[in-house]
């Protein structure tokens, strides 16, 4: 009789080699499956969301139609993952409504592309038998932030105050948002193509162009844009407008004359309509100007201390004048009550300084605390009090570690990658990552909070998850030579 290690271990080949073998039925049988999955789509519509029709059930009916669209999404997702990333970037920023999860806020359809692209990407490990991950400086931290948040939750249902935690879908809510940030960077990190990436910057810019022409031009038009983009018009969403504008203007010296002009004057429009039509929101310009700041510096060496005397010239002459474009609107009363805020927020953070009180929880903890003297629930309006109180230091340590190391490693591949797009990709991401921390000061707009920028302000951060762990992919073409390195004396610019 075999002892009970060794059984174990046979009863384990033999499911590596059943699976295997389905895989290969799989491939050899393609052709079938797929009429099979059309013919099976059609019979489902036709039993299911035909009646419902019929008898004016149309919730019902929206919702069968809904399932039977996601199960082909899935199949088409699953066959050419390239399609889902470059979906992503539309649906996120056209698409308004989603699946509503009962908690004021819903799952629009870019969440739920990537948390597909996610799950098939782990479903193929599993298929495979191979659970391996790419060598990249961001892989840890980021899988480390899934199971520090994961951590969170479950120590979060402890009683930590004297009150209910908050419920149950907005906690999960907050897990998802956690989750799927993770998961979306090391999805496009593990399986981003090339060709994908330049399709989600292009269609990207060319979405964003037709919205700040309508900020700029008239109320009515961007009245009209803003009920299809509003949440993915975000901080995120105009710290990656700027540098990705800026890199391609800048550092892609292939870029066709007629594209540069088009750049340009969408610089241009985009700098009016942050700096003059959006002077009160702070997070709007000051993150986005950051991250060009860090690319002129990058770009232009030898004007580096010209630009220092300058900008500290102008900070003095115009100090007033400064501070009262910064201060303008609600921005001083914010700061003012923001500092009050985090002051009671540390009270809660005393709590579970290591884990958190999980995700979502601290919301109902707030109004055990007068701030102003009043008994209000409020958010911290702070993305790393945010982390601090729902993930303790560890997940704020994990955070921090998380874009060290992205920003170390774009700073790192700016050298290596070949002159035009990708070299322009990648000074926008060193800039995007400098702003994106900035934007985490001024609000949780990187990882929303779900009872403050929420699942529909996911929306925009989303997009930059995604470009973030395009940085990763850059890498890894790289050291696979998908990606030809430039020459060392090419990567002096400017």
């Amino acid at each position: 009789m075999k002892p009970a290690q060794f059984r174990k271990i046979s009863r384990l080949d033999d499911l590596i080699r059943n699976v295997t073998h389905w895989r290969e039925w799989v491939e050899v049988n393609q052709p079938r499956l797929v009429r099979f999955g059309v013919i099976a789509l059609v019979v489902l519509f036709s039993l299911a969301v035909i009646p419902l029709l019929v008898s004016r059930n149309m919730r019902m009916a929206m919702l069968a139609l809904g399932g039977i669209v996601g199960l082909a999404g899935v199949w088409v997702l699953a066959r050419n993952p390239s399609w889902g990333y470059i979906f992503v970037v539309p649906v996120a920023m056209l698409v308004p409504f989603g699946i509503s999860t009962g908690t004021g806020t819903s799952l629009n359809g870019a969440v739920l592309i990537v948390a597909a692209l996610f799950a098939l990407w782990i479903l193929g490990m599993i298929v495979q038998g191979e659970f391996t991950v790419m060598r990249s400086p961001v892989v840890a931290p980021a899988l480390l932030m899934i199971a520090a948040t994961l951590l969170a939750f479950a120590i979060g249902q402890l009683p930590w105050f004297l009150t209910e935690h908050a419920s149950l879908g907005a906690q999960l809510g907050g897990v998802m948002i956690y989750v799927f940030a993770m998961g979306c960077l090391l999805t496009v990190a593990h399986t981003l193509t090339q060709s994908a990436l330049k399709w989600m910057v292009w269609v990207f810019l060319a979405l964003s162009t037709v919205f700040v022409i309508a900020r700029w031009q008239s109320n009515s038009l961007y009245a009209l844009a803003d009920r299809f983009t509003n949440g993915s018009t975000g901080s995120i969403f105009w710290v990656w407008l700027a540098t990705l504008t800026t890199g391609q203007l800048l550092f892609n010296r292939k870029l066709h004359i007629a594209v540069r002009v088009w750049l340009g004057v969408l610089l241009a429009i985009t700098m009016y309509v942050m700096l003059i039509q959006g002077q009160t929101w702070t997070s709007g310009w000051l993150p986005a100007l950051a991250g060009m700041g860090v690319m002129i510096w990058i770009g232009w060496k030898k004007l580096r201390l010209p630009l220092i005397l300058v900008g500290l010239t102008i900070a003095v002459l115009q100090f007033d004048n400064i501070r009262s474009a910064v201060m303008v609107g609600d921005n001083e009363y914010s700061l003012v009550t923001r500092v009050e805020a985090w002051k009671i927020m540390l009270e809660i953070i005393k709590a579970n300084p290591i884990t958190g009180v999980g995700p979502a929880n601290y919301y109902n903890y707030t109004y055990l605390f007068k701030i102003a003297g009043y008994a209000v629930r409020f958010n911290s309006h702070s993305q790393y009090i945010d982390l601090l109180a729902q993930t303790g230091i560890l997940g704020f340590g994990l955070y921090t570690w998380l874009m060290v190391a992205l920003q170390k490693l774009a700073w790192g591949l700016l050298g290596k990658t070949p002159s035009g797009f990708m070299r322009g990709f990648i000074a926008a991401a060193v800039g995007a990552v400098a702003g994106t921390v900035l934007a985490g000061f001024l609000g949780d707009w990187v990882i929303p909070f779900v009872y403050n920028v929420g699942m529909e302000g996911f929306r925009a951060s989303l997009i930059g998850w995604m470009f973030l762990g395009a940085v990763a992919a850059v890498d890894r073409w790289l050291k696979s030579g998908e990606l030809v390195k430039a020459e060392p004396a090419s990567a002096e610019e400017g």
